[in-house]
């Protein structure tokens, strides 16, 4: 066998066939936190992978948009760049701003449809990996869902051709090879995809909810998280978060979070339940904990200032010291705090 991996390096390259080990597996490439410990819990890993695509799909109104502007924020706030293709022209400079978003450094793409959209971002990817950046960057899509196909805008400029809605699966052809390039293409330049769609009323099954596009994304997805609506009033949302398939960690796993209206996502729910699961805190009912190894009580709301850092490491023990001692520190700034993070824990965001 080893005259024969020889023949093939010396006819392909050595890299065309190479031991598994020492090769760095897939989710070794590197990763940035989310901004919300809710969704690092749920993935089970310290945030988005790099060089790979994620999902995030719901009904409207229950957090996508949220945790990926998290997302965005939290790229900027590491050193990364962060790129927003925005097919509904929903992002503005005074929502983001909500986030810790720089404005001034989020590239906003508007593709006329998603031919053009997927033909922009793979000329993307070819152009970092050309220049041989190394600064992580996150091209996050909302939504795949909005953007039409070229055959539906020609049929508005000129209707006495066919109705191409009737065309089957014709949004879900160009998904299919779009990902089928960008799987490659990302990998090789450490850009992280994040796709969001929408969960779509299907007249025919009435008691069944489908996404736009076919099962491409599906296919492609390192990691696929659903949101739902658990409950709203007129100050917040809570949101119902789980990750239905995960290649980085084990799926299924669920937690519920808070997103206030005017402030970003509060984690505290998440910090709850995580630091039951691992044996750190108990519950007494009322609202109030304890903390098994101290005894300390305390009230659920007081969990992230008490034993947020506590939490994080144990279930992210590579998290710098740095970092872990700044998240015990309380921000100076007069703007309000980017929602629990990695980075950036503080008992102002309860």
């Amino acid at each position: 066998m080893d005259a024969v991996v020889k023949q093939i390096q010396d006819k392909f390259g050595t890299a065309a066939i190479k031991p598994l080990d020492g090769y760095a597996p897939s989710h070794n490439a590197g990763f940035i936190t989310t901004g919300s410990f809710s969704v690092d819990y749920v993935i089970g890993r310290p945030g988005l992978p790099l060089g790979r695509i994620v999902e995030i799909f719901g009904p409207f109104s229950s957090g996508k948009s949220t945790i990926a502007a998290s997302c965005i924020a939290s790229f900027q706030r590491n050193g990364g760049k962060a790129i927003i293709i925005d097919s509904e022209h929903s992002y503005s400079p005074e929502w983001t701003r909500t986030f810790g978003i720089d404005p001034k450094e989020l590239l906003l793409m508007e593709p006329s449809d998603i031919q053009a959209m997927f033909e922009q971002v793979a000329y993307l990817c070819n152009a970092i990996a050309d220049a041989q950046s190394a600064v992580p960057v996150l091209v996050v899509i909302d939504s795949i869902s909005a953007f039409p196909t070229p055959e539906e805008l020609e049929f508005l400029k000129d209707g006495s051709k066919k109705d191409p809605s009737r065309a089957l699966g014709l949004h879900a052809r160009y998904c299919a090879k779009g990902f089928r390039i960008l799987s490659n293409l990302i990998w090789d330049c450490n850009v992280s995809v994040l796709c969001i769609s929408q969960l779509k009323d299907n007249p025919m099954m009435p008691y069944q909810r489908s996404k736009l596009g076919g099962a491409a994304v599906d296919f492609h997805a390192a990691i696929q998280l659903q949101t739902s609506k658990a409950g709203k009033d007129e100050k917040s949302i809570t949101t119902k978060l789980r990750c239905q398939k995960n290649k980085m960690a084990s799926p299924f796993k669920e937690t519920l979070f808070t997103i206030v209206f005017g402030e970003g996502i509060n984690d505290n729910h998440t910090f709850v339940h995580a630091g039951i699961a691992a044996g750190l805190i108990r519950t007494k009912g009322g609202g109030w904990c304890t903390h098994v190894e101290s005894g300390e009580s305390f009230r659920h709301a007081e969990i992230v200032a008490k034993y947020g850092v506590e939490i994080l490491k144990h279930y992210f023990p590579t998290l710098l010291p740095k970092a872990a001692e700044e998240a015990s520190q309380i921000p100076t700034e007069s703007a309000p705090p980017v929602q629990t993070s990695v980075e950036a824990i503080t008992p102002n965001e309860v």
